[in-house]
């Protein structure tokens, strides 16, 4: 049994964070989706592999129903729905198709429509239906919402006060007086170490999506598919940060580390080639 808290302390002694939860469950997705759709059609297949192939479908699942139904996260349900986007290139190898994308939409919007019931009819719908009405400018009605776009609005008059190299590192959470990190990596690396800080974080992504580039364009299936794999788990990640503080999160730097390091090996593989 999980006890859910804002801050994953309070309460209880094994408290868990919603979002760390549904971020786990996220990566889990990812990873299940790179077996089925990269490392098992490209393999010899045996026993074990569609028995994997078994366990990962099951995973996912379970860690869709884990981030729906058990943690609630918002962040977590909307990259759920980026990835089941991502997963018609990595099925149709990314190429267009139009059979295959006339079966995709009907197969994703029966998925969407299921999964839009669930939430919006289960416990967390109020949660939901709060962050449309706080998108769309009106009153939201969620402490959570409306505290972390005041959060935005201090972090960015806090970085137009110092806009090249910001207030220095927990500067945020010093001179806002919201006494915590901001909740957004653009906003708290802009407070904390001003427009430099974020161009240095975010060169890192776009060299990174540059050496991708030559995966996503080869003429290898298998090169291509693993290429689109590593560009959607960074769109999740970037996606995922801009409602969370990532540059210091360690499931992140794991994941980013393999990616980087999946990226360099195959992009020099093709170089030999």
């Amino acid at each position: 049994r999980f006890f859910f808290s804002a801050s994953g302390f309070a309460g209880e002694d094994d408290a868990l964070n919603p979002n760390v939860y549904g971020l786990y469950c996220c990566i889990y997705v990812l990873l299940a989706v790179r077996y089925i759709f990269v490392t098992m059609p490209h393999h010899k297949k045996t026993v074990i592999s569609w028995g994997r192939l078994v366990v990962a479908s099951i995973g996912i699942l379970v860690a869709c129903q884990q981030v729906v139904m058990v943690a609630g996260s918002r962040k977590a349900m909307l990259v759920l729905l980026m990835i089941s986007a991502g997963i018609y290139f990595l099925y149709t190898k990314g190429r267009l198709n139009v059979i295959r994308m006339f079966a995709g939409i009907i197969v994703a919007s029966g998925a969407v429509a299921f999964a839009g019931y669930k939430i919006f009819a289960g416990a967390y719908g109020i949660r939901m239906w709060e962050l449309i009405y706080g998108l769309k400018g009106e009153q939201s009605g969620d402490s959570s919402f409306d505290t972390r776009s005041d959060m935005i609005w201090s972090g960015l008059e806090l970085w137009l006060s110092s806009p090249l190299f910001g207030h220095g590192n927990e500067g945020f959470r010093v001179m806002s007086g919201f006494g915590t990190y901001s909740h957004s990596t653009p906003i708290e690396l802009l407070a904390n170490y001003g427009f430099i800080g974020l161009v240095c974080y975010y060169l890192f992504y776009v060299l990174l999506i540059r050496r991708l580039l030559p995966m996503v364009r080869s003429q290898s299936d298998y090169m291509r598919v693993y290429g689109f794999w590593i560009l959607l788990s960074l769109v999740c990640i970037l996606f995922w940060s801009l409602a969370s503080v990532c540059y210091y999160e360690k499931p992140i730097a794991m994941l980013l580390a393999a990616l980087a390091g999946l990226t360099h090996h195959y992009q020099s593989y093709l170089g030999r080639g």
